[in-house]
């Protein structure tokens, strides 16, 4: 059933990851293993305060037509990629980014109702309007939208804590290891040859 599973989700990543574009800004740590379970949270409310650290923020665009389970299969993953041990929705918007004429190939055709803003028929084409009838134009309409997400990825505090005193140490370690090319060690502020 696991291996079901991952398949699956590897699949939905697959259709997706050529059509999802993600500005991602923030910090990275190890990938969290498939075992370990991530954090969806669809609002800040849901968030138990102080349990969670912000790492890093995203903005998540997309023109497919994704449903609320694709999204949250997709930010786990984003998520386990980056380290996260949670992730949040903070918005959620569906951009019109235009409308185009003519016939469509059905694989390519969008099936995205548009907002009926009284010029509209029921099968979404536009009305030729005049003063004493209405019917449709000639030829057929489909809308382009952009779904647009802002998330945040989330860590656990204190795992967080452990990490970075963890590298602030590994990082203190390189900084004392001698020059590889031979010249002397990096003088610390006010010592002078003469107190080495």
């Amino acid at each position: 059933m696991k291996r079901f599973v991952w398949w699956s989700a590897a699949a939905v990543m697959l259709l997706l990851s050529g059509c999802v574009h993600v500005d991602y800004v923030g910090q990275t740590f190890d990938p969290i293993p498939e075992g370990k379970a991530v954090t969806y949270f669809k609002n800040r409310g849901e968030i138990k305060p102080g349990k969670y650290r912000i790492i890093g923020r995203a903005i998540v665009t997309t023109t497919r037509r994704l449903d609320h389970y694709d999204i949250q299969e997709f930010l786990i993953d984003e998520a386990r990629k980056r380290g996260a041990d949670g992730v949040v929705l903070v918005e959620r918007r569906r951009i019109r980014r235009g409308v185009y004429a003519g016939e469509t190939d059905a694989s390519v055709k969008d099936t995205t109702p548009p907002s009926n803003s009284g010029n509209i028929t029921a099968d979404g084409r536009p009305l030729e309007v005049s003063f004493d009838r209405s019917e449709p134009l000639k030829g057929e309409y489909h809308t382009r939208q952009e779904l647009k997400l802002r998330v945040l990825f989330l860590k656990d505090k204190e795992a967080l804590e452990q990490q970075l005193a963890r590298r602030g140490r590994e990082l203190d370690q390189l900084v004392k290891q001698p020059d590889p090319a031979g010249g002397a060690a990096p003088k610390k502020n006010g010592e002078t040859e003469e107190k080495r």
